[in-house]
């Protein structure tokens, strides 16, 4: 396995636990997983290496990897984690990352790949954090915010 890591996994931190610091809001784990043919696997790695690098110089940058399956070699992934989603987001807004990064995850599994990161055990410590999910985001979906007319979403204190 392959690993890009940030300041925060290197190597002077003023925290021994590399473990995020959540404060109130939750951090953002990103799993893109890839079926790569053995043919494909030297470009697509080149690919993973380059939307690596083009992720570290985003802020809110934590740590990248590439992983392999243990049981499907063919089954890869490109790992990131990232201080908040908003971070996620604005990293795909970046030119390179349009230009080379995004044609290249879109060679991903279409599946749900964010995750928040809610609680986290380690040795020495428990830490919890609160989800940044917008209340209406079970009601709203992709395609119907951004529709001629949207319909008005009631909040639950209206319903009560």
């Amino acid at each position: 396995m392959l690993v890009w890591c940030g300041p925060r996994y290197g190597a002077a931190v003023s925290n021994p636990n590399p473990w995020p610091d959540f404060g109130e809001a939750a951090a953002l784990l990103v799993i893109v997983r890839f079926r790569v043919s053995p043919d494909a696997r030297a470009p697509w790695l080149a690919g993973a290496e380059r939307v690596m690098a083009i992720f570290a110089r985003q802020s809110g940058f934590q740590c990248a990897s590439i992983g392999q399956s243990t049981d499907e070699t063919d089954l890869l992934l490109l790992r990131s984690e990232w201080d908040s989603v908003g971070d996620y987001r604005r990293a795909l807004s970046d030119m390179d990352m349009k230009m080379y990064g995004i044609p290249f995850m879109a060679q991903a599994i279409d599946e749900p790949s964010a995750y928040e990161l809610l609680q986290h055990r380690a040795d020495d410590a428990d830490t919890t954090a609160v989800s940044g999910r917008a209340r209406d985001a079970d009601d709203v979906s992709l395609g119907r915010a951004a529709a001629a007319h949207v319909a008005p979403v009631t909040s639950r204190s209206d319903e009560e």
